[in-house]
């Protein structure tokens, strides 16, 4: 399977995942700690699942020499998924969206640093107007007219900027590890020890850990975590054929404005529609530049 193939269908899980969180309509419970150690279980699975029936043997003796690797992008992954949790709750979920842009944009500069990557100058006016185009999706949900105040923005604001650098040091240690062990010792042990974390915060904030009162969000949990894996594997899987995370970062970036199409049809959210084709034709051409 091409990369520009695996990076589409990988959007589109995401972006079915993002639906299906609207149609359930409880931004607090897609944000819960439930949720997050629910999702990384059938995240892990779906690794486990992968490794058993279509991947290579394991790679134990790379797994004990990256331990620290690992243990640094599961403390990077899991800590960012706290910080997102404390962010949405913060800040209204219009101003956090456009703030989570500088994730991508800190993984590109970590690559680049660390990795050595570099785009061509067509892949970067791909790569501006990707973000132009998710920009531009993002503006159109108005900031709350509840005035925030500006320790809440001035405390969000920072931590955001710390959860772009733990973005950029866990995307940059996973390309690192996926080079070193594959793609079935990834999603196993990297996978896990993301699980193992998850589980670990979840302990340590316990008496902010609780489970929510309807059946339907153990469903919606767990739905949402094997799409989460469906998309995670054809994420990583890109990452290995077109070996930059550069480009798999700002390609996964578009689903958002595929996000717009499928709400469009399957929610009926016709609104502002100028807007959003604006961002879809932008984020559209982005991706045609990067898969040059």
């Amino acid at each position: 399977m091409p990369w520009q193939l695996s990076i589409i269908l990988s959007n589109l899980f995401a972006s079915f995942r993002a639906i299906d969180a609207r149609r359930v309509g409880n931004s607090k419970n897609d944000l819960s700690l439930f949720t997050l150690v629910v999702s990384f279980t059938c995240v892990t699975l779906s690794g486990i699942f992968y490794a058993m029936f279509f991947g290579d043997s394991l790679n134990h003796t790379e797994v004990w020499n990256s331990r620290y690797f690992i243990t640094l992008m599961a403390f990077g992954i899991g800590l960012g998924n706290l910080l997102s949790i404390k962010l949405f709750r913060l800040l209204p979920a219009s101003l956090v969206a456009i703030l989570i842009l500088l994730n991508p944009l800190s993984a590109v500069m970590f690559s680049f640093i660390f990795l050595g990557e570099q785009l061509t100058h067509i892949q970067w006016m791909g790569a501006v107007l990707v973000f132009a185009g998710v920009l531009s999706v993002q503006l159109i949900s108005k900031v709350t007219k509840k005035k925030k105040k500006k320790t809440a923005i001035h405390v969000g604001l920072a931590l955001a900027l710390v959860l772009a650098f733990l973005y950029g040091v866990g995307i940059t240690t996973e390309k690192y590890l996926l080079d070193r062990m594959g793609m079935s010792t990834y999603v196993v042990y990297g996978w896990g020890s993301q699980l193992l974390m998850s589980i670990i915060i979840a302990l340590l904030l316990r008496k902010q850990f609780s489970l929510p009162k309807s059946n339907k969000y153990y469903v919606y949990s767990i739905r949402y975590g094997m799409l989460l894996g469906a998309a995670g594997l054809l994420y990583v899987f890109t990452q290995i054929q077109n070996n930059s995370a550069s480009l798999t970062v700002i390609g996964s970036s578009s689903k958002v404005a595929l996000t717009v199409i499928l709400a469009y049809f399957l929610l009926n959210e016709k609104e502002h529609v100028l807007l959003k084709s604006l961002g879809i034709i932008l984020s559209g051409t982005g991706m045609w530049l990067l898969f040059q």
